[in-house]
């Protein structure tokens, strides 16, 4: 049989241009973070120091899995003293670190965080960009009242030994209806 005008003669099956590789289960390290996943209000105080001077903090925090499961997005919204402050967070499993955190601020900063847990404690540690130097950045957090308290400790520190507080805050889970 011929082909008339505008007939394919490819009888081939289109193939996707790339393939979504099976989504991997969640596992124990991923099932750790669910702890973190609901809203959050924060409140807390910023010590006088290189993220600026002594100001109360204010926040709403929203903790929600990406489809798949795989990464947890953190999101911040609030205020340091008078001053806005917002981010985004994406963090997931690595393979070798324990968790590391990708974070992009309101004021065009990015950070990397390694995260690890042991304990009952999550520890984020990361050189974290105070304008004209770079720190280095640990924060503690643990949580309390069945999971519904989350309490964490910002230290720097300009030697990589000496740590100095500079934020601790307070955040209370949020009851969705």
């Amino acid at each position: 049989m011929g082909h008339s005008r505008g007939e394919s003669r490819d009888t081939h099956e289109q193939k996707p241009l790339h393939s979504t590789p099976a989504r991997a289960a969640p596992d124990a390290e991923h099932e750790r973070l669910q702890i973190f996943v609901g809203s959050w209000h924060m409140e807390g105080y910023q010590l006088e120091g290189p993220a600026g001077s002594a100001a109360a903090i204010s926040a709403f925090q929203k903790y929600e899995w990406l489809p798949g499961g795989q990464f947890l997005v953190h999101r911040f919204d609030g205020h340091v003293g008078g001053s806005q402050a917002a981010c985004v967070e994406i963090i997931g499993v690595e393979e070798r670190r324990g968790y590391r955190a990708h974070t992009f601020y309101d004021n065009g900063r990015m950070n990397v965080w390694d995260i690890t847990h042991r304990d009952g404690e999550w520890r984020a540690m990361g050189d974290w960009n105070a304008g004209d130097r770079y720190l280095k950045v640990r924060c503690t957090t643990t949580f309390a009242d069945d999971g519904q308290t989350m309490n964490s400790k910002w230290e720097h520190s300009q030697d990589g030994h000496a740590l100095q507080t500079f934020w601790e805050v307070s955040a209370r889970k949020v009851v969705e209806h």
